[in-house]
């Protein structure tokens, strides 16, 4: 069959049509072997019964007309030839004496009804019988009747034609019974029909009613069962698909650098944040190896980075790495273990976030700090640092030796409340400063 070739008009008929087809082929079939037996049944009963005639009216005339063959009264034998040719089935009766008179009596001509390929069909032919008419050993001639089929073949017609009517009012009936069976049946394929031109159209809801007979009760119990498997499934992806529209929107948004990498180290994703901080597009950073990321001098640190991923281990860490134009900066990441929707171990997702300028921060804070100890300890004015609830957070060389106590030891304690000639008049606690400025007593 080509497959380019049109689908056949067989195809494109209903159920109900094709029923309909069939089972008018199979009655049309069923009658004509019905009428085929029947008629050859009638054509044998017709043949047998002309025979029969024939052979009985030869035998009622012949008794008869032997007293007239005797004595030669032709005139009467004439009459009762003429006589014997009234029958409906006699073509002729004749009779030839021993001198070769002939006297021959012809029927009345019966009119054929019956269609010519029925005539030839039935097979039926002219019929003769022939008797001798012979008395005290002398035969006195022969006696001859030709009987026509024309009426028996009629008859054997007519036969055939009331069978035909009653196979015709049987199968109007059965199909007509056929149609209203085939109607209900049917029904609930239309709505079946119906409710899966609806599902197709986007109406996961559709359902039809689980009746009728059990293989089409059964049907539409599936076709429900697969509906609502197929609204849990297309609710599950739109759920899924808002969930992952929301991820993607907040992957591309993120100001920290989020990437995937397959288990060779080949990155598999790159976000808007990647493309700022690492300076690649993600055009030109999907599908490259993640050693464009990694300092050329620093192979060993690449291959624990491949075993990492390769061992679905997870990491937090800070290292350093370089950007597309060469320069160097500090990240701080966070890598896990990457897997497919069927839970296969794939690779690995990072996320990265530039801290190259708030390491350059506290790089610079902790240069001024150490500055600031520094000139602190060269002073020759005690100095003491104390937090908000008065704790002692700091002494400079000068302070220990005008208070007596270590630094180490003074860290954390609370300044004594001070009374007498320090304190006010009202006992009130003096400035932290005089009251450490005391001795190394005046401290808690």
């Amino acid at each position: 069959m080509n497959p380019g070739a049109p689908p056949s008009r067989s195809c494109t008929l209903s159920i109900r049509a094709r029923l309909l087809l069939v089972t008018l082929a199979t009655l049309v079939a069923c009658s004509v072997l019905v009428l085929v037996f029947a008629g050859r049944e009638f054509t044998a009963q017709a043949r047998a019964e002309l025979a029969d005639r024939v052979e009985r009216h030869l035998s009622l005339i012949a008794e008869p007309m032997t007293a007239q063959v005797v004595v030669g009264d032709y005139e009467v034998l004439a009459k009762m030839l003429d006589e014997a040719a009234r029958r409906t089935y006699i073509a002729e009766v004749s009779w030839v004496d021993s001198h070769g008179v002939v006297l021959r009596a012809l029927g009345e001509p019966v009119e054929n009804v019956a269609p010519d390929w029925f005539v030839r069909w039935t097979g039926i032919a002219r019929i003769a019988r022939s008797r001798a008419i012979e008395v005290g050993g002398k035969v006195y001639g022969q006696l001859t009747i030709a009987a026509s089929a024309v009426a028996h073949v009629n008859q054997a017609w007519d036969r055939v034609l009331t069978v035909g009517e009653l196979l015709l009012l049987a199968s109007g009936v059965l199909l007509a019974i056929q149609q209203l069976v085939v109607e209900r049946a049917l029904r609930p394929l239309a709505q079946l029909s119906a409710a899966a031109r609806r599902l197709g159209a986007g109406d996961y809801a559709a359902r039809i009613p689980a009746r009728g007979p059990p293989e089409l009760a059964a049907l539409a119990g599936a076709f429900n069962g697969m509906a609502a498997n197929l609204q849990r499934v297309v609710t599950s992806l739109r759920d899924a698909l808002a969930h992952n529209r929301l991820l993607a929107t907040v992957v591309e948004q993120s100001n920290d650098a989020i990437l995937t990498k397959d288990l060779d180290g080949r990155i598999t994703s790159w976000n808007r944040g990647a493309e700022r901080i690492f300076g690649y597009a993600a055009s030109e950073a999907i599908g490259a190896h993640v050693s464009i990321l990694h300092s050329p001098g620093k192979p060993g640190e690449l291959d624990t980075v491949i075993d990492r991923v390769r061992n679905a281990r997870p990491a937090v860490f800070e290292a350093e790495r370089v950007r597309k134009d060469g320069s160097l900066i500090t990240i701080a990441s966070s890598v896990s273990p990457l897997h497919d929707e069927a839970g296969r171990h794939v690779g690995e997702i990072s996320v990265i976030r530039d801290i190259t300028a708030n390491k350059q921060a506290e790089q610079a804070l902790f240069v001024a700090r150490e500055r600031a100890r520094v000139t602190l300890d060269a002073l020759g004015e005690g100095v003491i640092r104390v937090d908000a609830g008065e704790r002692i957070e700091y002494l400079n060389p000068a302070a220990e030796r005008l208070t007596g106590w270590r630094a180490d030891a003074a860290l954390g304690r609370r300044c004594a409340r001070a009374t007498g000639p320090y304190g006010g008049s009202n006992g009130s606690r003096p400035p932290c400063a005089t009251a450490m400025g005391r001795n190394r007593d005046g401290w808690s």
